[in-house]
């Protein structure tokens, strides 16, 4: 997930994508999947509600790219099951055919922006904003607007057999707002140093997710990471660790209440 630009020989050919996707569905799941493996226990799955929701998020992304390319090409299909695998999973690295189109290819580069956001499971190698987050932010919503519908009914949230707590969903809400304050404050730090804000945005975006080769297609007319400047890249070495610490945890080291115990 590094910045480093990806060349096309990592993504052509049949048989690296397959690799590069098994590896990449392993570092999306949580940990307790690995460790099932490991132990040669049954693996069920539809059981674990993170790793089900990724697959179903993935199947969605291939059904939208397949319809908006009009075909039922099984090359086309494959292209689309390894990128919305490498976006869920923050890696970015995009088939060669995806990174031709240029700005035809503003829908398929919003949709990896979606699914790179999202990210992968909680215990994971992944970043973004994690499964069970948005699974929860889904179900708040739900909920709201079951309540305006039946204003007196009582509605709780709740996954996996558990009733999600009320700070528990407060804390999720901070984070997700916390996310989209240092990616504004990211391209609006880009922006002072004279890039372009598409540049400036694409580059907030991909390095607060850990995605970095996915600016290939979310820009497709930026002029790579070399010629940036030394401020460049110390943002975004800024942006990469708030992306892997998280938002919140990074906003609390400046609570005065952290430091007074």
């Amino acid at each position: 997930t590094g910045l480093v630009g990806v060349s096309d020989s990592y993504t052509t050919g049949f048989w690296p994508q397959f690799v590069l996707a098994v590896f990449m569905l392993i570092s999306l799941s949580n940990w307790d999947i690995h460790y099932i493996i490991y132990k040669k226990r049954t693996l069920h799955v539809g059981t674990n509600h993170e790793f089900r929701s990724a697959l179903l998020l993935i199947a969605a992304a291939i059904g939208f790219l397949t319809l908006y390319n009009g075909s039922f090409d099984i090359g086309f299909i494959w292209d689309a099951l390894f990128a919305s695998i490498s976006a869920i999973a923050t890696v970015g690295v995009m088939p060669a055919s995806f990174l031709e189109g240029g700005d035809s290819n503003l829908p398929i580069a919003i949709v990896m922006m979606s699914l790179a956001g999202v990210g992968g499971a909680t215990i994971s190698a992944c970043g973004g904003f994690k499964q069970l987050r948005a699974i929860v932010v889904f179900r708040s919503g739900r909920s709201e607007m079951d309540r305006l519908a039946h204003p007196h009914a009582v509605h709780g949230i709740h996954y996996d057999g558990s009733k999600v707590q009320k700070q528990d969903i407060e804390a999720i809400w901070l984070l997700l707002g916390s996310y989209i304050l240092v990616m504004l404050f990211g391209a609006l730090a880009f922006a002072v140093q004279g890039i372009h804000f598409q540049d400036a945005f694409s580059m907030s975006f991909t390095a607060i997710t850990l995605s970095g080769p996915l600016i290939n297609l979310a820009d497709p007319y930026f002029g790579g990471f070399a010629g940036l400047k030394d401020i460049d890249y110390g943002i975004l070495t800024i942006l990469m660790l708030i992306g892997r610490v998280e938002a919140s945890l990074f906003f609390a080291l400046f609570a005065k209440s952290l430091w007074r115990g």
